[in-house]
């Protein structure tokens, strides 16, 4: 039964327009699951009343704001599909719900299969498949047409906290574990076709398109940069971060990657092929060795992470509780929204460097935030056991 309330409208008179504007608030019940909304009723000088929409609306919503339930613990990860029909989400509970966008917001298939918690979920390029990476140390493929998990990956002796799959093309798939180890498998076949040894835990991964370049980021607070077709050490470094990162994501035209740490900063880094400032192969340092040339070399690297770093971005913050909170891209990679510790949603100007909103509502951590690739709507997955769908004004 949905419950109602009786508010005692307040006045506010604007004394040059000589109008008095009577705001009601229209409270909706916990079944609709939307938010409240507000309207405004206009009485001028003759006692006239006209009804206006205090907002105008700009997506295609229900509702402003859309309130999902129906997971039994905290989300962690969330993301909508690449067409903006579904979106994924998935936590504490051990399973991945997917919802309609539009409409009612339905909860329309639920995918079952892990033993721990799902930390991780991707699309692939074409939204046939759904990737998930659990605490229970595997990663799953699901095809979301037929609702059943196709194929279980179960390479790592730990956790998994990662997974990152290619876009287009064929279908390759990293993921990134506690065990200290980044992999890269083709989807066709059971065994890696890739290992990396990071020597200490993994906690983001991002793998290019072309499968060629992948990113692996962790507790040692450094973005590695690792060849697809070799193995045996890093190509290059990125330093910046003074805590774990906890995300990383590349700019849909893959020149850009993202990083978000529990140093409280979130960092776009140019990570095109010729870059001022940029150190050649030849002088990248040796962390095995301590001498003054060593030295030398270190201090022209550190000097190209700086010119790769384009941006540091401050607003979401990181709490005691040390999940690992995600920040993703917009499409046209303008925008950039994170989840953070303080109950709140971000959405951030890249190149301004502005927070352009700070959107509260949920009771517990925001664990990640994703951004619909045609409209302003945003989705934010919480600690609380919620999900909240919202349009941007």
């Amino acid at each position: 039964m949905l419950f109602s309330l009786t508010f005692i409208p307040f006045l506010v008179i604007l004394k040059k327009c000589k109008e008095v504007f009577v705001f009601y608030p229209q409270c909706v019940g916990e079944r609709e699951k939307k938010r409240t909304n507000f309207s405004i009723k206009k009485l001028d000088c003759c006692g006239k009343q006209k009804t206006e929409k205090s907002t105008t609306r700009t997506s295609n919503l229900n509702s402003p704001t859309m309130l999902l339930e129906g997971h039994t613990g905290p989300v962690y990860t969330c993301r909508f599909s690449h067409d903006g029909a579904n979106l994924a989400s998935a936590g504490a509970d051990k399973q991945v719900l997917i919802w309609h966008v539009y409409g009612d917001c339905e909860n329309h298939t639920v995918l079952k299969g892990h033993t721990n918690s799902i930390l991780q979920l991707q699309w692939s390029g074409g939204d046939e498949y759904l990737f998930t990476s659990s605490a229970d140390k595997t990663v799953s493929i699901w095809d979301v047409e037929y609702g059943a998990r196709i194929k279980k990956i179960k390479s790592h002796m730990s956790f998994v906290n990662s997974v990152s799959p290619t876009k287009k093309g064929t279908q390759f798939l990293a993921t990134g574990s506690d065990d200290g180890s980044a992999k890269i498998f083709d989807i066709r076949m059971k065994p890696p076709l890739k290992t990396f040894d990071c020597t200490y835990q993994v906690t983001a991964v991002a793998l290019s398109d072309n499968a060629l370049k992948l990113y692996t980021g962790g507790i040692d607070n450094v973005i590695k940069v690792w060849d697809g077709r070799k193995s045996h050490k890093p190509l290059s470094y990125l330093h910046g971060h003074k805590e774990t990162i906890t995300s990383l994501s590349l700019s849909m035209d893959g020149k850009y990657l993202l990083s978000n740490g529990m140093d409280g900063c979130i960092r776009v880094w140019d990570i095109q092929p010729f870059v001022s400032g940029r150190v050649s192969d030849a002088d990248k340092p040796n962390p095995t060795e301590n001498d003054d040339d060593n030295k030398d070399s270190l201090n022209k690297f550190l000097k190209e992470s700086d010119e790769r770093c384009k941006k540091v971005l401050f607003g979401p913050l990181h709490g005691t509780e040390k999940l690992l909170i995600k920040a993703n891209w917009s499409k046209d990679a303008n925008r950039i929204v994170s989840g953070s510790s303080d109950k709140c949603a971000y959405v951030l100007d890249v190149w301004g460097g502005q927070v352009l909103y700070k959107l509260p509502g949920h009771t517990g951590s925001c664990n990640e935030v994703d951004i619909h690739p045609f409209e302003p709507i945003i989705v934010s997955a919480s600690s609380d056991k919620t999900l909240f769908l919202g349009e941007l004004f």
